[in-house]
């Protein structure tokens, strides 16, 4: 009897994915987008973040990938990175369950920190957190307090 490979998998239509993750983002009071510059929004708090950084004029790419992204080891994925006068300002978007009470993203993001801090054209990376933008509003006033208007 010959090996037989198990069928792949069926993936859900774009449309189907797209409905649930809208489902997930969208409150009554608010319409968030699910996709940004091509990219997945992984969070609220991150499509919060966008919207705030175009109110307050800030050009910016969505998902910034550097020495290879995800798909490299070592790699990273910077949630957003703000085009600031002269030094590009990197933006992380921080959840307290997997930055705060897991402890093995520490070292993770001590290596990280330390590779961007060698390249030239960025500035010291803006932590924000979850709590810190539960609306659009507040994720303006906070970012204005990181970055200011453009």
């Amino acid at each position: 009897m010959s090996y037989q490979f198990p069928a792949p998998k069926t993936k859900r239509a774009p449309e189907q994915a797209d409905q649930r993750i809208g489902r997930l983002l969208s409150t009554p009071d608010e319409k968030l987008p699910t996709i940004i510059q091509g990219e997945g929004v992984d969070s609220k708090e991150e499509a919060r973040a966008a919207i705030a950084l175009e109110i307050l004029g800030w050009s910016y790419v969505f998902h910034a990938k550097y020495f290879g992204g995800q798909r490299v080891p070592g790699g990273m994925v910077i949630d957003l990175l703000a085009l600031t006068p002269v030094a590009w300002t990197p933006i992380w978007v921080n959840g307290l369950y997997w930055h705060r009470l897991r402890t093995n993203t520490r070292d993770i993001e001590f290596f990280q920190r330390s590779r961007l801090a060698r390249l030239p054209n960025l500035a010291q990376p803006v932590e924000v957190w979850d709590y810190e933008l539960q609306t659009i509003d507040q994720a303006v006033r906070t970012l204005a307090k990181y970055l200011g208007r453009a």
